[in-house]
This record gives structure tokens, sequence and C-alpha cells, in this order.
């Protein structure tokens, strides 16, 4: 084993920190990678996140009935007064048979109708779909 071979004088004594040199230096190579796979799966999870939202998002303003929620809350005192013609009370209708949301707003403007507050009724409505539809919206960001 203490045999000295010929290519021994070849080899010498490293010089001082060359060895913590090479050490530091693969050590930050190996970050590195980690963190190019980190990356390339960080990449991949956002683009799933990304085609999952769109997939979803084309669903913000569901139209139900023929009709979506922001017809139907524009339409909405029209509907109640009895204004619209028999095609479009009949969408409107179906809409709201079918849509739970805009149900509970119909709802709550024949209620603050029968109270005399029909203005204030609409007036909250739109503020209250618009914050619904705010809502969904940032809800959809999210998943982004």
């Amino acid at each position: 084993m203490n045999e000295k071979r010929p290519d021994d004088k070849l080899w010498g004594d490293c010089p001082s920190g060359e060895m913590n040199r090479l050490v530091t230096g693969l050590r930050a190579k190996r970050r590195m990678h980690h963190l190019r796979i980190a990356a390339g799966i960080s990449t991949a999870v956002v683009l799933l996140i990304v085609a999952g939202n769109l997939a979803v998002s084309t669903h913000d303003d569901p139209v139900i009935g023929g009709i979506s929620c922001q017809k139907v809350e524009s339409l909405a005192q029209d509907y109640l007064d009895n204004k619209l013609d028999e095609e479009l009370t009949a969408r409107v209708k179906q809409h709201v048979k079918k849509c739970r949301h805009c149900r509970q707003e119909f709802q709550r403007m024949r209620d603050e109708r029968d109270q005399g507050k029909v203005a204030d009724a609409v007036e909250q409505s739109r503020d209250r779909n618009a914050a619904w539809i705010r809502e969904h919206r940032l809800i959809a960001d999210s998943m982004r």
C-alpha cells in the first residue's frame, strides 16, 4: 500500500483553501440545480392553475334561460313592473327560477317594493350584484 507509483510525482499538496473553494463551488452548483427543479415544478403548477382558471372563468356571469345574471339585473325593475314583452319575461322568469342568486335578489326587491322602497332596492341590488361579481372574479383570480 505504501508503494510509490511513477505518477505520484505529479500529485502534490493542494494549495491552502483549495478544497474549501471546490466544496463551495459544488454546493453552489447543487443549490442552483435544486432551484431549477423547484422553478420548473412551480411553473408547471402555475400553468395548471391558469388552465383550470380559464376553464372556470368562463362561468363568471352564467347564462341561464338564455340570459345572464347581469342582463337580468338590468331588467329587474321592468320585470317587476310588468313592462317586458312576453318572450323576455319568460326568459327572465326561467333564469330567476334556476338561479338562486337572482331569485334571492328578486325576492328581496319584491319585499322592499312592498314596503315602498323600489328605488333603493334597485340601487342596493346593483351594488350587491356588483359585489357578488367582484367576489367571484377575485376567487377566480386567486386560483390563477
